[in-house]
């Protein structure tokens, strides 16, 4: 005989209070470690590895996403690699989605948007659409 354990996954509640309002939700989770709520069936499986099968309800291991073209799980993709909405990049990159291909951020002086980001420590100045150094702002002195 083939015994299968299936192990449900548990509640958590939480809220977030704020000055003008109280948030209440809650989550599904599983408490063994690699361990995924599946959000159909809430019952905990092991989270899907390189290659395996995904979905929007089938979840992957920590560090992979679900490139939901292909429906498996892929881990992120260097550069010069294929990237998409469901296909990530490596942290320092950004997704080109007009190419869908992995991209350095850009240095200083280079034309940006909301869609083409700028280098760590650079904002995309939107009177020039350049990415510039990120000015420091200094407190008002004041005469007294």
């Amino acid at each position: 005989m083939n015994y299968t354990l299936r192990v449900r996954c548990h509640q958590v509640d939480f809220s977030l209070l704020t000055k003008s309002r109280s948030f209440f939700s809650w989550t599904f989770v599983c408490s063994a470690e690699g361990l995924v709520c599946e959000s159909v069936n809430l019952v905990c499986r092991a989270a899907g590895l390189e290659n395996a099968p995904c979905s929007l309800t089938r979840s992957c291991a920590e560090g992979l996403s679900c490139d939901l073209t292909s429906t498996v799980c892929r881990g992120k993709s260097s550069l010069g690699g294929a990237c998409h909405l469901s296909r990530f990049c490596e942290d320092d990159l950004y997704c080109d989605l007009e190419k869908q291909t992995c991209r350095v951020p850009l240095a200083e002086g280079k034309t940006c948007s909301r869609y083409v980001p700028c280098a760590k420590g650079l904002d995309c100045d939107s009177n020039s659409n350049t990415c510039a150094v990120t000015p420091v702002s200094t407190p008002a002195s004041s005469n007294i």
